[in-house]
């Protein structure tokens, strides 16, 4: 449903109705920024790491990701840039999180066509850590792993997916 959909199921112009979501979405980020914390010290990311090995039986990981495709309507003139390999139109919402499942890092709005590597690679923590060579993951006593689709049934590890460099 696009904006001029909405106007009729809530009687609202649709230049008002783009304000109103864009600031309600600004309001969101303000009151959740906070919760969204990528360590910033390699003493965080031990912390990670030990938290993952303690609760999980899961050593040297500082982070699970995965990504779930948002379905969208098709935008006009956007031929296949949001067609997915699931056979419909979506935008990605990616995130990292703890032992404790808390976000390290949230991306959302990269169009359904890019794998999951390619959405964590364009993201402001991937290009961080493409610039410093993974650096920032690689812990004095640790290899850092990003482990992908973490279920508390059962930990898969398909770091193929999450290749980072063409």
């Amino acid at each position: 449903m696009d904006l001029e959909d909405l106007k009729f199921t809530c009687a609202i112009a649709p230049q008002t109705l783009q304000l109103i979501i864009m600031e309600t979405c600004s309001a969101i980020i303000k009151a959740l920024k906070e919760n969204i914390q990528v360590p910033k010290t390699t003493d965080g990311w031990k912390r990670v790491a030990q938290e993952f090995e303690e609760q999980w039986n899961f050593p040297n990981c500082v982070g699970s990701t995965d990504g779930k495709h948002v379905s969208i309507q098709k935008p006009p003139h956007s031929g296949s840039y949001y067609f997915n390999y699931k056979g419909f139109f979506s935008i990605v919402l990616m995130a990292i999180v703890d032992a404790n499942y808390k976000f390290l890092m949230v991306d959302v709005g990269a169009n359904g066509r890019v794998s999951d590597g390619g959405v964590l690679k364009n993201t402001c923590f991937g290009t961080s850590c493409l610039r410093t060579s993974l650096t920032c993951l690689i812990l004095e006593s640790y290899q850092a792993l990003l482990i992908n689709n973490f279920r508390t049934s059962s930990l898969q590890m398909k770091l193929s997916n999450f290749s980072l460099s063409s």
